[in-house]
């Protein structure tokens, strides 16, 4: 197979001194121009930014006055409206309710997460896998074990000794389920 090399066009070196100055000269006007462009750019950019902020300053406002209006009501009204069925409905086109956050390993705010992995590390069974090779709590393995309660041999260890325990609470949300955003809300 046979390659084929492209020859590039042949630019006349500087000789001299004075020749090498006329060529730095120009490419300084042209890094002068570059840099123009570049700050034009980078104003064009911000000027957009902060055109978008203004725009969605009073949206996102009215939009959270909404939210906490709605979740307010959802506290009085979820039991009428589920009939103590369910966490969530479908209104106007949105799914309204409640759900469960992911859970999260709760530690004593008067313990350090590096006193609890020395007591894990410090006990007669060692670790387990409740912490892993950097010396950081394993949260899923310490959860599913507080979540086991007393039928788990470490949980009064973990519970009692180490102070942890699971933390998990229920959030509001507004979820669009019917309808998606119409053609009026894509960037022209």
């Amino acid at each position: 197979m046979t390659s084929f090399r492209r020859k590039m066009i042949a630019e006349p070196a500087p000789s001299t001194p004075d020749e090498a100055q006329d060529l730095i000269e120009r490419y300084a006007e042209l890094q002068g121009h570059a840099a123009i462009i570049n700050r034009q750019a980078e104003n064009a950019v911000e000027q957009i930014e902060q055109n978008r902020q203004e725009a969605l300053a009073p949206i996102e406002s009215e939009m959270a006055d909404l939210f906490n209006a709605l979740r307010a009501w959802w506290a009085v009204a979820s039991l009428a409206v589920t009939e103590g069925k369910r966490k969530s409905v479908v209104l106007a086109g949105h799914q309204i309710g409640v759900r469960t956050t992911t859970p999260a390993l709760a530690v004593p705010d008067d313990r350090s997460e590096d006193a609890i992995i020395a007591d894990l590390l410090g006990r007669t069974g060692g670790a387990g896998d409740y912490v892993v090779t950097r010396h950081a709590l394993y949260r899923p393995s310490l959860i599913k074990t507080l979540r086991a309660g007393e039928l788990h041999p470490d949980y009064a260890f973990l519970a009692k000794g180490a102070g942890l325990g699971v933390s998990q609470r229920e959030e509001f949300f507004i979820d669009r389920t019917v309808r998606e955003c119409g053609p009026e809300l894509v960037a022209q």
